[in-house]
């Protein structure tokens, strides 16, 4: 029996590298070289002495796996975008609907300020005055509800409910209004005298300045509003 043969036997007996290497006087680096060797060659008889269909059935599921992997790699990725398309979408709501309430924020300011520079809060105004303010605050109602309703943003059913109450309180100033003209210049179709006086009040009304100084005849107040006011003025932080 050769010095290898030896080692070989040596190791199934249980000994160390180190005292199989001192017993037989040669280096410890040649008896690990020897035990690898025998290590390798006997993996490799395991491996071939496997039954073939085993070997099969392990490959199935090693490819199964690999395509398990793919598919959560492909997953992440498609995961990553439509993270990162919801992130520029948001972006880009956020800026429109930006766009849609610094009007009214600005509105709101200065409405607070007009406010705050009058003793009673009655701020002097014309007849005009009053519709264009009805007009703004409608258009501001209507596109914050379009952009609302698409975007099924529900957390703004606050401001949109504010807008309309000052749309039907400026719907009251100018019925107001109407009344009183129609108080001061009253009309019948069927009178010859009455359609006399309508071309004198066309006159006059040329000579109307509505936005003279002058002519601020009437007032509006918000004072019953100044919180809400106050809210529309905050509502971009």
């Amino acid at each position: 029996m050769n010095q290898k043969e030896q080692a070989l036997q040596l190791s199934k007996q249980g000994k160390s590298i180190r005292e199989i290497a001192y017993q037989l006087g040669i280096g410890k680096s040649t008896v690990a070289r020897w035990l690898q060797e025998k290590s390798r060659k006997s993996t490799a008889n395991q491996t071939n002495n496997v039954d073939p269909s085993i070997q099969l059935e392990m490959r199935k599921m090693e490819l199964q796996h690999e395509l398990e992997l793919k598919k959560l790699a492909q997953q992440e990725k498609e995961l990553e975008m439509r993270r990162n398309q919801s992130i520029d979408q948001n972006r880009s709501k956020g800026i429109e609907l930006r766009k849609i309430l610094l009007p009214i924020q600005k509105w709101a300011s200065l409405q607070l300020k007009l406010m705050n520079r009058y003793s009673d809060g009655a701020v002097p105004c014309t007849y005009q005055d009053i519709l264009t303010m009805q007009s703004q605050l409608s258009r501001y109602e209507e596109t914050l509800s379009d952009y609302v309703r698409i975007h099924q943003l529900d957390e703004w059913d606050d401001c949109l409910d504010i807008l309309k109450e000052l749309i039907a309180k400026t719907e009251e100033w100018v019925g107001q209004l109407d009344q009183m003209r129609d108080n001061i210049y009253p009309f019948a179709s069927d009178s010859d005298e009455s359609w006399e006086d309508a071309d004198d009040f066309e006159e006059y009304e040329e000579d109307f300045d509505q936005d003279s100084d002058e002519n601020q005849d009437c007032s509006y107040s918000w004072k019953t509003f100044e919180a809400d006011l106050m809210y529309l003025e905050e509502i971009l932080g």
